[in-house]
C-alpha cells in the first residue's frame, strides 16, 4: 500500500520521506540512555550500522539500568517518551497524531461486541500440557522440581507456581476480565485461563484463524468469551483501531488485566509493541483497576541475580572444557564465551551478573519491541500498578520452525545446556506465573529492585544458567540441530 494511503501506526519518516525502523529504534535507545550517561547516549547516536551494531547499546541500557533504580525508571520514561514524540498515527480519513493522542481521541466507529458463553463444567484440577498429554497433581510437582533442579527455571518460578497450586481458590477466575491482545498468538494464555472460567477478551485480525480455536475453547470451558468487532465479524487490527480500541476497553467492567501478545515477524512485531504500549498507558491512567501482562524472551539483555554466575562457575557440569576456552581464546569471545561474565553491583550495594542473550538474527526491532514493554512494566511498577512480566522460556512456535536458522539452533540447543518447551507447555507454565502475580499483589510486596521485577519467575529454559553466552554458540547449536530441525520442517510439509 502506498504509504499516502496507509493508516494506522507509522514509523516516522526521515528527511528524504523513508519511514526507517532502524533509525527510530536508534533515536529511542539514545533518548533513553541520556537519561544516565551521556558519553553512551553519544556513542549509540554515532552508531554507523545500528542493524549489526546495536546489541551493545541496548546491554548498556541494562547495565546502567541494573546500577542505579532512579535511572532505571528515568530511562524507560525517556525511552517511552521518545518513542511517542516520534510514532505516528494515521486516521483513515488523514491527518496524523501521536499513538498517545490516538488512544485517548475515541474512535469514530465504535467497537461492537459478542459474548459466547462457555459450555464447559468447571474443572479444579490444574492441568499443563506435556508431550501429548497433561501433567497434574503430584507429576506436575516433579516436574517442576526437574526443572529447576536441572537450572530450566529459577526457584521464584518454581516457588510461585507451587503456591498457585497449594491455593486454588487463586485459580477460580470468573472475577477477573483478561484482554488478550493478540488472543491467537502461540504464547497467549487463553486456553489455560479459559478452564478456570476467566472472561476473556480476544483481541485479534479480523479474519484470523483465532476465532474458530477461541469458539472451541469456549465450547469446552466455563469461561465467557467476548469477541470485538466491527459489524457480525470479530476482529479488531490493532494498529488501525487503536481509538476505537482504548475507548471500547475503557469502559468494559473490570477489574481488567491487560495482556500483551501479538508478535508479528520483522518491524510489524514493534508497530503493535509500539501500539500496545499506547493503549496500555491510557487504560492505566483512566482507570484504577488495570493490570499489565508482559512475557520476557530469553534472548536479550538483563540483570540477574550474582548467585546464578556463582553457581555456574561452581557446577562441574557447566564448566567449559579446554576446547571451548580455546576456541573463546582465539576468536576474540566469539566463540563459546563465557556466560555471566560481568558482575555488576548497584547502588543499593546488591550484586547482578550481566547476561548478554541477544541474537543478531532477531534483530534491532524484535530487540526494541521487547524493550519497550521492560520499560511500560518498570514505569507501571513505579506508579504502584500491578504488573505481572515474566521471561518465558524459548518454544517451537511456528514463527520458529518456519525460520530455517532458529529452527536448527533451537534443535541443538541441548548443546549449551538449554530446553525448547513446546508452546503449549510453556503457555500454561506461563499463565499459572500471570495468576500468582495478579493474586498475590494484594500483599504490596514490590520488590527492592527495578532488576527483581523483570528478573524474578524467569522460566529461561536454561539460557541463563548456561556456561556459555548463547549467541557464541548459536552456530555450533545450529549445526547440531540441523537434521532435526530438517526432519521436523519435511514432517510438517
Amino acid at each position: 500500500m502506498d504509504d499516502k494511503q496507509q493508516a494506522g501506526v507509522l514509523f516516522p519518516p526521515d528527511a528524504s520521506g523513508k519511514r526507517s525502523s532502524l533509525a527510530l529504534g536508534q533515536q529511542v535507545i539514545a533518548a533513553a540512555l541520556r537519561e544516565a550517561a551521556d558519553e553512551e547516549a553519544r556513542r549509540a547516536e554515532q552508531e554507523r550500522d545500528w542493524r549489526r551494531g546495536y546489541i551493545q547499546h541496548f546491554v548498556a541500557q541494562e547495565r546502567l539500568a541494573c546500577r542505579d533504580a532512579a535511572a532505571a525508571i528515568a530511562m524507560a520514561a525517556a525511552g517511552l517518551d521518545a518513542l511517542d514524540e516520534r510514532m505516528q498515527y494515521r486516521a483513515p480519513g488523514g491527518g496524523e497524531v501521536s499513538l498517545r493522542q490516538a488512544a485517548r481521541q475515541g474512535g469514530a466507529k465504535a467497537l461492537e461486541a459478542h459474548d459466547v458463553a462457555g459450555q464447559g463444567a468447571p474443572d479444579p484440577t490444574i492441568r499443563v500440557p506435556w508431550q501429548g498429554g497433561f501433567l497434574t497433581g503430584d507429576a506436575l510437582v516433579a516436574k517442576l522440581a526437574d526443572w529447576e533442579t536441572r537450572g530450566i527455571m529459577e526457584h521464584s518460578a518454581y516457588e510461585a507456581i507451587e503456591t498457585v497450586l497449594k491455593n486454588p481458590a487463586w485459580l477460580e477466575l470468573g472475577d477477573l476480565t483478561f484482554v488478550l491482545l493478540g488472543a491467537g498468538a502461540e504464547m497467549s494464555p487463553a486456553n489455560f485461563l479459559a478452564a478456570h472460567g476467566a472472561h476473556l477478551v480476544a483481541v485479534d485480525l479480523p479474519g484470523a484463524p483465532a476465532w474458530e480455536r477461541l469458539r472451541e475453547i469456549a465450547a469446552t470451558t466455563p469461561c465467557r468469551l467476548t469477541l470485538p468487532g466491527h459489524g457480525q465479524e470479530p476482529g479488531t487490527d490493532l494498529l488501525a483501531d487503536i481509538p476505537a480500541l482504548a475507548a471500547w476497553l475503557a469502559d468494559l467492567p473490570g477489574p481488567l488485566v491487560i495482556g500483551n501478545y501479538a508478535y508479528a515477524d520483522g518491524a510489524r512485531h514493534l508497530l503493535l509493541s509500539a501500539a500496545g504500549d499506547a493503549i496500555a498507558e491510557f487504560l492505566c491512567q483512566a482507570r484504577d483497576d488495570v493490570s499489565m501482562a508482559f512475557l520476557g524472551t530469553p534472548t536479550d539483555a538483563y540483570a540477574v541475580p550474582a548467585d546464578i554466575a556463582t553457581a555456574i562457575r561452581s557446577d562441574p557440569r557447566r564448566q567449559r572444557g579446554w576446547l571451548s576456552r580455546s576456541a573463546a581464546s582465539i576468536s576474540a569471545d566469539r566463540l563459546c564465551a563465557p556466560n555471566l561474565s560481568e558482575i555488576v553491583t548497584s547502588h543499593d550495594d546488591s550484586r547482578w551478573a550481566m547476561y548478554d542473550g541477544l541474537v543478531g538474527l532477531q534483530g534491532p526491532n524484535y530487540a526494541l519491541a521487547k524493550r519497550i514493554q521492560r520499560w511500560r512494566s518498570l514505569v507501571l511498577a513505579d506508579q504502584g500498578n500491578t504488573v505481572s512480566f515474566n521471561v518465558a522460556p524459548a518454544a517451537l512456535t511456528h514463527s520458529v520452525v518456519d525460520h530455517p536458522a532458529f529452527a536448527a539452533a533451537y534443535a541443538g540447543a541441548s548443546l549449551f545446556g538449554a530446553e525448547v518447551f513446546p508452546p503449549d507447555t510453556a503457555a500454561a507454565l506461563m499463565a499459572l506465573l500471570l495468576v500468582y502475580d495478579i493474586r498475590s499483589a494484594a500483599d504490596g510486596a514490590g520488590p527492592d529492585h527495578p532488576a527483581a521485577l523483570i528478573a524474578s519467575g524467569a522460566v529461561h529454559g536454561g539460557f541463563w544458567r548456561s556456561p556459555f553466552r548463547p549467541r557464541t554458540v548459536i552456530g555450533l547449536a545450529a549445526a547440531k540441530g540441523l537434521p532435526a530441525a530438517f526432519g521436523r520442517r519435511s514432517k510438517n510439509r
